[in-house]
């Protein structure tokens, strides 16, 4: 099993970068087209526009949608980091629960750094898309 992760790991991280690339070429044909029928018009008439996202472009709705999950996945990091200084705290002079939660703290550490590196490119990069 493992090495089947290590077999797709890199093609699989490779995937993914050049979907996050190009995945904004299609939002941009998407909005030219909706225009040029209508579709615009439609969007705007739907339900959406009670639940305030009517008015907006698909891109601030991603852009949104990006902060909810970031904002969703540090709360989470959050917790588990709490959740390790509980088990530190309760460890006493257990060592492998005093490392257990040591690794806890380390991993969520670098999650907090990877979403704060995520958050910054995705303002970066919607910006200049919304903006121009």
């Amino acid at each position: 099993m493992d090495s089947i992760f290590k077999k797709i790991k890199t093609p699989l991280f490779v995937f993914l970068v050049l979907l996050f690339l190009v995945v904004p070429l299609f939002v941009f044909t998407a909005e030219e087209k909706s225009d040029k029928y209508g579709a615009s018009k439609v969007y705007k008439k739907t339900l959406l526009t009670q639940i305030g996202i009517g008015d907006k472009s698909p891109m601030e709705i991603a852009q949104s949608m990006v902060r909810v999950i970031l904002g969703f996945v540090g709360i989470v990091l959050f917790g588990l980091i709490l959740y390790a200084g509980f088990i530190w705290i309760k460890a006493r002079d257990n060592q492998n629960e005093v490392e257990k939660a040591k690794n806890i703290i380390e991993n969520c550490l670098y999650g907090v750094i990877i979403i704060v590196l995520a958050y910054g490119i995705s303002e970066f990069i919607f910006s200049r898309l919304i903006g121009g």
